[in-house]
């Protein structure tokens, strides 16, 4: 049981460096480097994993941790290039008024 933990500590140090990265003192173009090349580098590492341990979302297995976490990594660099950088925020307000209460939103929208 106690291997099963590791796989969630894995994925929260994962964001944890994601936010490390943006709120980083680096350009933006630098920033971005980062995300995409943490996306990348994740997500060939857990198809590279998977190869040996099979990519299975019901056990969380590390590859899948992995190639999940470079998800995250890739979608976090696309908004942020969107909304951070080319500034095209409109289109986003709803993520925003979800994100300053998400507990509140929590409730509400699961059963």
């Amino acid at each position: 049981m106690r291997l099963l933990n590791c796989n969630g500590r894995v994925a929260s140090m994962l964001g944890g460096m994601a936010g490390y990265i943006l709120r980083s003192e680096k350009n933006p173009s630098a920033r971005l480097i980062w995300l995409f090349g943490a996306g990348i580098g994740c997500c060939v590492l857990g198809l590279a994993w998977g190869q040996f341990f099979p990519i299975n979302k019901y056990l969380w297995t590390s590859s899948f941790t992995l190639l999940l976490g470079g998800i995250c990594f890739l979608l976090m660099a696309l908004f942020y290039l969107v909304i951070d950088v080319w500034r095209l925020r409109r289109w986003a307000f709803g993520f925003v008024v979800i994100g300053m209460n998400p507990e509140g939103c929590g409730d509400h929208l699961l059963p």
